[in-house]
Parts: structure tokens; sequence; C-alpha cells
């Protein structure tokens, strides 16, 4: 699992907008970049943008991917949120991304 807390982000008022229409965050810009070179410098063959959460108050996203070296390795995953310091906030947002229970929501 990757992190990211992105602050001062040029998406950051349109991602807050999209949100305050009713519409879950699901596009981060710096995540497809960040992911681009991690295939590209490390060669992972698998990865996506697992969670993305906007906290408008504090003006700054918390983006969540996934990486894998090799397909083979989808599965071998643990608690992500179980350690994390952001953990509260996260779980209480909205995603249309990957976390199924979101979904069911």
């Amino acid at each position: 699992m990757l992190k990211l807390k992105v602050k001062g982000c040029i998406h950051h008022p349109k991602e807050a907008q999209t949100r305050a229409e009713g519409i879950a965050p699901y596009l981060c810009p710096v995540a497809n970049m960040i992911l681009d070179q991690i295939h590209e410098k490390l060669n992972y063959t698998t990865s996506y943008l697992t969670k993305l959460a906007i906290d408008g108050d504090k003006k700054q996203c918390f983006v969540y991917m996934a990486l894998y070296e090799t397909a083979s390795k989808i599965g071998q995953v643990s608690d992500w949120l179980a350690e994390d310091e952001d953990a509260e906030f996260v779980k209480k947002q909205p995603s249309q991304i990957l976390a199924a229970a979101d979904r069911k929501k």
C-alpha cells in the first residue's frame, strides 16, 4: 500500500466541488502520474487507486494505492488502515473506487 497526503493540489477545488454535488471522488491525476512512474521505473505490473478521500476543511486529499510487483501477488493484503493516523477520517469518506463496503451503503 502506498499512501499519499496531497496538499495544495491544483485539482483540489474541483474535487471538493464534485463531492459537494454528491459525486464521490474517483480520479487523482497526481496518483496516476506516480503510478505510471512506479510501473516504468520499478517494473511493477499491477496497481490501482483503492481510496481517494477529500478533506475540504484542510484542503488536502488522502490517496491510497495498491501496488503489486506481479499479478500473482494480488490478494496478499493486510488491514491498511490498522495503524493509519488518518483512518478515522478516511473510513467516513465515500468512494467509488474499490472498498466494496463503501458501495453497499
